[in-house]
């Protein structure tokens, strides 16, 4: 496949952009995007379904795909603070992810059967954070 240019309008979380990528050219084209968080250095996180977690750097143009993260269907992402993400992964559960280690902890929710409950049967689980001290879990019933 010859090299193509990229640009869509993606909105998510209430986040809109633009021709996010206009003039920025890559080889393949990626798995589809499930989310998109912009953190407070600006940096733009994508989520895939099944591509795992994409970083673009707008100041320098730079896309970087996390390479631990390869096969993960993100469903969800926000932040939590300056160094970590909250990530929901399609029927795995909600994980803290370190931007700088680029791996996952898990965050359990109350307890394990709880967790299973609201990760682990086959529904996305939405992570917002609110407030800078609280994170929605929005999930079917």
């Amino acid at each position: 496949m010859g090299r193509q240019r990229m640009g869509w309008i993606d909105k998510h979380q209430g986040n809109g952009y633009a021709n996010l990528f206009g003039g920025f050219t890559r080889n393949r084209i990626w798995p589809q995007r499930t989310s998109i968080y912009q953190d407070e250095e600006q940096k733009i996180w994508i989520g895939t379904d099944g591509g795992g977690i994409n970083k673009f750097n707008p100041d320098t143009r730079k896309f970087n795909h996390i390479l631990p993260t390869w096969g993960d269907k993100v469903s969800s992402i926000t932040g939590i603070d300056k160094r970590r993400l909250l990530i929901s992964l399609f029927s795995k559960g909600i994980f803290f992810f370190d931007k700088e280690t680029e791996e996952y902890q898990p965050l359990i929710i109350v307890n394990d059967s709880i967790n299973t409950l609201l990760c682990q049967r086959g529904k996305n689980v939405n992570v917002l954070q609110n407030t800078p001290e609280t994170v929605l879990l929005l999930s079917e019933s």
